[in-house]
């Protein structure tokens, strides 16, 4: 398969938002999504940060009514990760190493639900993204909540520049924006 198929193949988000709160109820049922596996940092919370902001809250509330939750993080703290979610009954799983689909998997048995009944929602392509594509979930890539530390800025760019270079040699995603 050639390099540019196989980037497409893989690193193409499903879709992607200005937030996670922009992802609506209408537009998971379109999609077919019965849960959603969220990456925490970044995604959820700033990064290194312990609390949610009262949007992001809200939303989780509301999207757990209808849909199951599970939160996938590559944090090496799972005491924080669970500390965080803590009163919304949310099963929190952290050192998930994503790309890698072992802990992936184990949210899809936790929340009882195949690959094609999920999406994978996370600010990192080379992580979230790419992962979730290799479980074979639809995906969303969501602007990074802060962006505050130098490395993380410089590989964002280098996956903005990725992803540009691989929606001009294949479709482009599914781009859905907040009505706000």
């Amino acid at each position: 398969m050639p390099l540019r198929r196989l980037l497409s193949k893989y690193l193409t988000p499903t879709a992607e938002f200005a937030s996670v709160t922009d992802i609506t109820l209408e537009f998971l049922r379109e999609q077919g999504v019965r849960g959603l596996i969220l990456d925490l940092d970044d995604t959820l919370v700033d990064y290194g940060r312990d609390t949610f902001s009262t949007k992001v809250r809200a939303w989780l509330e509301s999207i757990q009514k209808d849909f199951k939750v599970c939160v996938v993080s590559n944090t090496s703290r799972q005491h924080r990760a669970q500390a965080i979610i803590e009163g919304l009954g949310i099963p929190a799983y952290a050192r998930a190493r994503k790309p890698r689909r072992q802990v992936l998997r184990q949210a899809l048995v936790t929340m009882e639900l195949n690959e094609n009944e999920v999406m994978v929602v996370g600010d990192r392509l080379l992580t979230d993204i790419l992962g979730g594509t290799r479980l074979g979930a639809r995906t969303a890539l969501i602007a990074p909540v802060s962006d505050q530390r130098r490395m993380l800025r410089l590989l964002r760019r280098l996956e903005r520049g990725l992803l540009s270079w691989v929606a001009q040699r294949a479709h482009s995603p599914v781009s859905k924006e907040s009505g706000s």
